[in-house]
Parts: C-alpha cells; structure tokens; sequence
C-alpha cells in the first residue's frame, strides 16, 4: 500500500514544517504564493468555506479569472479530455496549501494563495496558435507581481513563449519575485515557462526512485531543470461535475505529473523565505533574491536516487537542507543576462 504522504517525506517536508513551528495554523505574515491555473473550486480540502464563498487559504478575491472576465476565478470545471484539463487547479493548489485536516494537507499548510483562472488546458500549443493565452498568462503574471505575491507557481507549458510573457518575467526577477514552473511531460524538452533562465524549472520524479520524464540534454545547463520533486504518484483533492450539472467536491485520488513537483518546490519556497527572513532582508526586491534562492536551492539538493542516462546528475529538492543552507553573501551573487524577453523559440 502506498504511503499517502511519501511525496513529503522524500523531500524532507516534515522537517521543514518543524524548522518554522510546525503548527497549524503557520503565521505566514504578509507571504502569498499567486497560483496561474484553471482556477479553484471549494473543495472540502480547504474547509473553513464562509457562506459568502471566501476562504482563509484561498484568497479568492485577490486572484483574476481571464476566461469568465469579472468573477472570481472559480473553475466551471468545463469539458475533460485530451484539449482540456478541468480541476487541475484545485488538485495541484490542494498540495501546495490544504491547511492540515484529519484527512488531507499541504506541503505548506495554510500558506496563503492567490488563484488565477488563465487556461482550460495546461498543455500550451506553440506560438502562434495560442497568442492570445499567453497574453492572458503575462497579464495575471502582471496582476500578481503588482499586487505583492513573493511567489508565482506555474504548473502548465508550452514549447515556445512569448515576448510580452517574457519581459513580465524579466520585471518579476528585477522585483525578486520567484517564478516556479512544470518542465513538463508532453513533449521531449523542457517547456516555456520553466525554459527561462529567470525561472526555477521543475522536473518530476517517481515513487520508484527514476525521473519522471526525461528530457533532451536534461543534464546540460541548457535543459533548464533546476531541481527535481516528486511527481507520481501523488495522493491531492479532485472535484468533479456530476452528471446532473453539481460540483463533486469531497473526493481525494493520486494523481501525476511534474504540475505536482512544481508545488513542492513553491510551498519549500514560502517556507524558505518565512524562515530566512531577516537573512533575505539585504536582498529583498531585487533580483538578489531570486539567484539567492537558486544558489541555495543547487546547494542543498540531494543527489537523485538513480540516474538512469549517465552523466551529470540532477538533484531532489531537500526542504529542510533548503532552510538550514546558509545565505551567500551579495557579493557572491551573479545577475542571470538571459532576458526572457529575448528567449523566443
């Protein structure tokens, strides 16, 4: 039988919860995590719901819905098939933030997230069959840049990017907001966003110890795969449209995907920088921040369980290493020149 909660105990999860009290809830302060998916819904795995519809985790009113313009980006939970991916938003954003229940929590229970409805589908087309997603996508990134969220998990991709995407990217790492981002599965290369250089990149790994997926080049710089974390199987919330037209929102399943890994390494973010905050202090809003958190992330990975191409190999996010890593000093930290802007393949 599957241990509902291997995927936390592989990257060290529980020890990190301990390094910041551990309790439920955890004070996160001012931290939100903006969330670019298909949206929420009220799944029983972010009880307390108030009768108005909001929620403490959740902040449902914060978050934009690019789709159904001028509601709340609640997930109609529209079609299912291969064009389309109803309820990822509430599966992926169920193991980043599910406060701690008797059934059910997140790798960083309670921390405060912002949903953005931007996509029906996380398997993004290439350019030009999609420009006006990506020029929904760079407007929510916008929105949650300028409205304070320190970290922006992206769990969907596409081949190629876009310029106006890109340059929010460059005024995101500028700001030192911390971009998180799926390398994804669909296709033999890491996919855009996780691709720029300005963005940490996630690869996914299995219970049975090997990589998810792999990827050309995977172990050259240019493969774009900062850190692996866990990506199949992995025990999340699932809501669902009943036959007659209701929304089923109880149900809890395993599901896969590097949309999963993505989420561990946004939750290790929030408890990194709730943890480092005064040693962050001298490099907050900047890109400072941002390269700090990638040299520390590379520093403390744990080596991968097994390699099954040879050469140089990855490394596991390790949450509670993250957190103990010391801080490089400024002078240590090297400004990335790769403008995202300029990435357009």
């Amino acid at each position: 039988m599957i241990d509902r909660t291997w995927n936390y105990k592989a990257v060290r999860l529980p020890e990190a919860l301990a390094l910041v009290g551990g309790g439920n809830p955890i004070d996160w302060g001012d931290l939100r995590i903006a969330h670019l998916d298909t949206g929420y819904t009220q799944h029983r795995a972010f009880d307390p719901w108030a009768a108005d519809g909001t929620n403490a985790t959740l902040r449902v009113d914060a978050g934009l819905n690019m789709l159904e313009r001028g509601t709340r980006p609640l997930d109609p939970l529209r079609g299912e098939g291969l064009i389309q991916t109803p309820g990822h938003g509430t599966r992926t954003g169920s193991v980043l933030c599910a406060p701690t229940s008797a059934k059910f929590a997140g790798a960083a229970p309670g921390v405060p997230v912002v949903p953005y409805r931007v996509v029906e589908d996380t398997v993004l087309e290439p350019i030009p069959f999609n420009r006006k997603l990506w020029l929904d996508l760079a407007a929510a990134l916008r929105h949650a840049v300028d409205n304070g969220c320190r970290i922006v998990s992206i769990s969907l991709g596409g081949p190629s990017g876009a310029k106006e995407f890109g340059a929010v990217v460059d005024d995101a790492y500028e700001k030192g907001v911390l971009i998180i981002a799926a390398a994804g599965q669909e296709y033999d290369k890491v996919v855009y966003p996780a691709k720029y250089e300005r963005v940490t990149g996630v690869g996914g790994i299995k219970l049975s110890e090997g990589r998810y997926r792999l990827y050309n080049k995977y172990d050259d710089p240019g493969g774009r795969v900062d850190i692996w974390a866990p990506a199949d199987p992995i025990y999340r919330a699932d809501s669902r449209l009943r036959s007659n037209g209701q929304v089923s929102a109880t149900n809890f399943g395993y599901g896969d995907g590097t949309s999963y890994s993505t989420v561990h390494v946004a939750a290790a973010a929030a408890l990194w920088l709730r943890h480092r905050a005064n040693d962050l202090a001298p490099v907050a809003g900047s890109w400072r921040l941002v390269e700090t958190f990638k040299q520390v992330l590379a520093h403390s990975g744990q080596p991968l369980p097994r390699d099954e191409r040879g050469g140089v190999p990855g490394y596991m996010l390790d949450a509670e290493k993250l957190l103990n890593e010391a801080v490089p000093p400024v002078a240590a930290l090297v400004k990335s020149t790769y403008e995202a802007v300029k990435e357009i393949f």
